[in-house]
Protein backbone atom coordinates (compact mmCIF):
# COMPACT_ATOMS: atom_id res chain seq x y z
CA UNK A 1 0.00 0.00 0.00
CA UNK A 2 1.22 3.44 -0.85
CA UNK A 3 2.02 5.78 2.02
CA UNK A 4 0.74 8.67 -0.13
CA UNK A 5 -2.83 7.40 -0.17
CA UNK A 6 -5.39 8.12 2.52
CA UNK A 7 -6.45 5.21 4.69
CA UNK A 8 -9.88 5.25 3.00
CA UNK A 9 -8.26 5.03 -0.43
CA UNK A 10 -5.98 2.21 0.68
CA UNK A 11 -8.94 0.10 1.81
CA UNK A 12 -10.75 0.25 -1.56
CA UNK A 13 -10.62 -2.85 -3.71
CA UNK A 14 -10.79 -2.10 -7.42
CA UNK A 15 -12.61 -4.38 -9.82
CA UNK A 16 -10.65 -5.81 -12.73
CA UNK A 17 -12.65 -3.63 -15.09
CA UNK A 18 -11.70 -0.43 -13.23
CA UNK A 19 -8.07 -1.56 -13.02
CA UNK A 20 -8.02 -2.07 -16.78
CA UNK A 21 -9.63 1.30 -17.47
CA UNK A 22 -7.11 3.04 -15.19
CA UNK A 23 -4.22 1.25 -16.88
CA UNK A 24 -5.46 2.25 -20.34
CA UNK A 25 -5.91 5.89 -19.32
CA UNK A 26 -2.51 5.95 -17.62
CA UNK A 27 -0.81 4.80 -20.82
CA UNK A 28 -2.83 7.28 -22.84
CA UNK A 29 -2.02 10.36 -20.75
CA UNK A 30 1.65 9.55 -20.23
CA UNK A 31 2.29 9.66 -23.95
CA UNK A 32 1.75 13.45 -23.79
CA UNK A 33 3.44 16.31 -21.99
CA UNK A 34 1.86 17.88 -18.89
CA UNK A 35 0.06 20.68 -20.76
CA UNK A 36 -1.60 18.27 -23.16
CA UNK A 37 -2.55 15.91 -20.32
CA UNK A 38 -5.13 18.47 -19.22
CA UNK A 39 -7.03 18.00 -22.47
CA UNK A 40 -6.57 14.30 -23.16
CA UNK A 41 -9.03 12.95 -20.60
CA UNK A 42 -12.66 13.74 -21.28
CA UNK A 43 -15.71 13.69 -19.02
CA UNK A 44 -16.76 10.23 -20.24
CA UNK A 45 -13.30 8.85 -19.40
CA UNK A 46 -13.68 10.01 -15.79
CA UNK A 47 -17.27 8.91 -15.08
CA UNK A 48 -16.36 5.35 -13.97
CA UNK A 49 -14.16 6.79 -11.22
CA UNK A 50 -16.63 9.22 -9.62
CA UNK A 51 -17.19 6.90 -6.66
CA UNK A 52 -13.46 6.61 -5.91
CA UNK A 53 -11.31 8.99 -3.85
CA UNK A 54 -9.41 11.43 -6.04
CA UNK A 55 -6.06 10.58 -4.42
CA UNK A 56 -6.54 6.93 -5.37
CA UNK A 57 -7.44 7.72 -9.00
CA UNK A 58 -4.56 10.19 -9.33
CA UNK A 59 -2.13 7.66 -7.84
CA UNK A 60 -3.29 4.90 -10.17
CA UNK A 61 -3.01 7.25 -13.16
CA UNK A 62 0.52 8.15 -12.09
CA UNK A 63 -0.20 11.85 -11.76
CA UNK A 64 -0.36 14.21 -8.79
CA UNK A 65 -3.68 15.11 -7.20
CA UNK A 66 -3.26 18.73 -8.30
CA UNK A 67 -3.05 17.75 -11.96
CA UNK A 68 -6.00 15.39 -11.55
CA UNK A 69 -8.05 18.23 -10.03
CA UNK A 70 -7.13 20.46 -12.98
CA UNK A 71 -8.23 17.76 -15.40
CA UNK A 72 -11.54 17.50 -13.55
CA UNK A 73 -12.04 21.27 -13.62
CA UNK A 74 -11.33 21.29 -17.36
CA UNK A 75 -14.21 18.85 -17.70
CA UNK A 76 -16.54 20.88 -15.44
CA UNK A 77 -16.37 18.28 -12.68
CA UNK A 78 -16.62 19.73 -9.20
CA UNK A 79 -15.21 18.05 -6.12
Amino acid sequence: KSKHLSSAAQSIILTESLKQQLHTLRNQIHSYDRKKMLHILQYDDLVPFFSLPRDLVANKLGICVTLFKKICRNNSIEE
